[in-house]
């Protein structure tokens, strides 16, 4: 006390303020504004798409949100100029033809792959050569060319692959999605590792330059002319990840000790730049470096921002480590600092990450009400995945190292009990689906009173004349067809 709180038009729930001074009141009371004014533009949006396909039964609308979405989007036209078909013929002479070559095998009927298909004729045309005309990119229809599919091993669809100077190079794993396609295949076109043999070849490669956007993080190897099993080793490590990530070699002596100064080490050894982590710009590697799977595990594990933000595409990776989340929502200014600063030490065994609750496109706002309805801002929330707890920060003024590190700490403890569970959710069917076997019967009962009637009709003439023997009785073309149940159909091309 004294306190503010806000009370939407409504709604019987009131949201309390963390802080009574005017700065942070202005922002708290910006920041739900957006939220509402953002959440009632997307019901509304929403609405309209439900409105447009509301003739539409449900039992008619695919439980597979990628399948129903290629559905509505089948009449789009893909442009694949720079990504041509490859036959039985075509594709042996492509391989032979380009130093590299990327190829998606693929089903023309499967949901998946028509998906990607469409970032694929994206991905070609960001990546065409205006000299050669052409791109990295091609395809293969493994329905059309079973044969090409089986011989290069492709099991599942869609498959992408690269393969350079005729031989296959590595399997693409990443998201099925423009951008990732796009970065993947400009990282396998440079040199594992690049060669840097002067200070302006450092920079340039710590600044992002030789990469052309595909990563924000750069490996370097600093070396000497003695450390040949540490020059085979980080060479080997650079060509497992490459298409992942770009690794840059100093074979120089004096040149890796000039680099070493600037980040307190001495050479031989191994830093990760991270261009897009304020409060972890770099990590020395502090294992031996002629121990391939400890750099490996090192690179993977530390390429990531220690405090980034949370997105469909980095949470895969970060889910992979099998630690808690903290999540930070709303956070500004010193807010963010603090808990980047905390993450930044590696002390605590969880993964911290923050989501944007003001951003219209964002999904902090529907994830935090999820997690913790009517929670303020800023709010700071653990979440066990593997149990399903979900704990409160009950502090959000008081961010400090110590204040936080102890809640975290009794959270995995069991100290502090969750506020909230989150219910395991089966991946059942979004309703009933049609009883072919009722419609079948009904179409039975319809034509057996069809045929009834008929011979009703023959028996008791109603001129009284004897019918004519040789008369026929008409037939309608579709009478001996199964009728449609009563229900709105809408067909799918792909069924």
């Amino acid at each position: 006390v004294p306190t503010a709180a806000i009370q939407l038009n409504g709604q019987d729930e009131l949201t309390f303020m963390h802080s009574f001074t005017e700065g942070p009141l202005v922002e708290n009371l910006e920041g739900y504004i957006s939220i509402h004014t953002e959440g009632k533009k997307k019901k509304h949006k929403k609405q309209e798409e439900e409105d447009e396909y509301d003739e539409v039964p449900e039992e008619e609308v695919q439980d597979d949100v990628v399948a129903e979405a290629v559905y509505r989007n089948r009449f789009a036209q893909l442009d694949f100029t720079y990504a041509p078909a490859l036959t039985d013929k075509t594709f042996p002479a492509t391989l032979k033809e380009k130093s590299l070559v990327v190829v998606v095998f693929y089903l023309s009927w499967d949901a998946r792959s028509a998906a990607f298909l469409a970032s694929c004729s994206e991905a070609s045309l960001a990546l065409k050569d205006e000299t050669s005309n052409s791109s990295p990119l091609a395809r293969v229809a493994c329905d059309d060319w079973p044969d090409v599919c089986q011989l290069n091993n492709v099991t599942s669809y869609p498959t992408t692959k690269a393969y350079r100077n005729g031989r296959f190079l590595k399997d693409y794993r990443g998201m099925l999605e423009t951008t990732a396609l796009v970065n993947f295949i400009r990282l396998l076109q440079l040199p594992a590792p690049v060669e840097l043999k002067t200070m302006e070849d450092v920079t340039s490669f710590r600044e992002g330059l030789m990469s052309t956007g595909g990563t924000n993080t750069a490996v370097l190897g600093l070396m000497g002319p003695e450390t040949q099993e540490e020059v085979a080793t980080f060479t080997s490590v650079a060509q497992e990840l490459q298409g992942n990530f770009l690794l840059g070699l100093v074979k120089d002596k004096e040149l890796a000790e000039e680099v070493c100064s600037s980040y307190g080490c001495t050479a031989p050894a191994v830093v990760v730049v991270k261009r897009d982590d304020p409060y972890q710009p770099y990590k020395l590697f502090s294992g031996k470096l002629g121990h391939k799977p400890s750099l490996l595990n090192f690179v993977r594990l530390t390429s990531l921002p220690v405090f980034p933000e949370l997105t469909p595409q980095n949470f895969p990776s970060l889910f992979s480590r099998d630690q808690p989340f903290v999540v930070l929502f709303g956070g500004r200014g010193e807010e963010l600092d603090n808990v980047g600063q905390i993450a930044a030490t590696g002390e605590l065994p969880v993964i911290f990450c923050q989501m944007n609750v003001f951003s219209p496109d964002s999904l902090g706002a529907e994830l935090l009400q999820f997690y913790v309805p009517n929670a303020g801002l800023p709010a700071l929330v653990m979440v066990k995945h593997k149990t399903g707890g979900v704990f409160e920060y009950p502090y959000p003024d008081d961010l400090t190292k110590d204040r936080v590190s102890a809640w975290i700490r009794g959270c995995e403890n069991g100290d502090i009990k969750a506020n909230n569970e989150l219910q395991e959710e089966k991946w059942a069917p979004m309703m009933p689906g049609y009883d072919f076997l009722a419609f079948i019967d009904a179409e039975k009962e319809q034509a057996k009173e069809r045929q009834d009637q008929n011979v009703e009709v023959v028996t008791h003439p109603e001129d009284g004349n004897e019918p004519d023997e040789e008369e026929e009785e008409e037939i309608h073309p579709d009478s001996n067809r199964l009728g449609h149940p009563e229900v709105k159909v809408h067909k799918h091309s792909e069924l």
